[in-house]
C-alpha cells in the first residue's frame, strides 16, 4: 500500500493511477463523499495531497481517466451527466480544454497524450448506439479523428 488507508471519507470508484515523470504517483477518482465528483491526489512526502480542490467537477462522474503529457502536465478526463471533460493542472489550477458540448451524449473517457504533446480522448457516443468515437485537442478545440464511430455496433472500453 502507498500512504496511509481511507484517502477519501466515502468511496473511491472508477480509480485511475498515472505515474509523473518524476516518479510520483497520482490517483483521480469519483469521490463518494462529494456526490461522486471527481477528486484527484498526488502522494508525495509520505501522505496524498489533494491537486487542486477536491470533488472539483461540476457534476457527479461516471468514469475517469488521467495522462501526463511530455512536458510534466497532468490531464485528466471523465464522463458524466454533460458528456465528457478535459482539463489540465497549470499554474496551480484546472482548466478545462474545450467544452462539453463537443463530447455530447459521450460516456466512459479514455484519456491519451501522445509523444508530440497532443491530447486525445476516446469515448462511447451514446448519439451514435455507442459506437466508439475520438477527438483530438487541436489550438483551442476538439477536432474528430477518424469517422465519427469506429465501430459498427456498441463498444466497451
Amino acid at each position: 500500500m502507498v500512504g496511509q488507508a481511507g484517502i477519501s471519507e466515502g468511496q473511491a470508484m472508477h480509480t485511475c493511477i498515472a505515474i509523473a515523470p518524476d516518479g510520483t504517483p497520482y490517483i483521480s477518482y469519483t469521490d463518494g463523499a462529494r456526490d461522486n465528483k471527481i477528486t484527484t491526489l498526488k502522494y508525495a512526502g509520505g501522505a496524498w495531497a489533494a491537486v487542486g480542490a477536491v470533488g472539483r467537477s461540476p457534476y457527479f462522474a461516471s468514469s475517469v481517466s488521467m495522462a501526463f503529457g511530455t512536458d510534466g502536465v497532468l490531464y485528466t478526463g471523465y464522463a458524466g451527466t454533460s458528456g465528457c471533460r478535459v482539463e489540465r493542472f497549470t499554474n496551480g489550477a484546472w482548466e478545462q480544454l474545450g467544452v462539453e458540448s463537443d463530447f455530447y451524449n459521450a460516456r466512459t473517457a479514455s484519456l491519451a497524450v501522445g509523444r508530440d504533446g497532443a491530447v486525445y480522448m476516446a469515448y462511447l457516443d451514446g448519439s451514435n448506439d455507442f459506437g466508439g468515437g475520438m477527438r483530438k485537442y487541436v489550438g483551442e478545440a476538439w477536432e474528430q479523428v477518424g469517422p465519427l464511430t469506429f465501430t459498427n455496433t456498441e463498444a466497451s472500453m
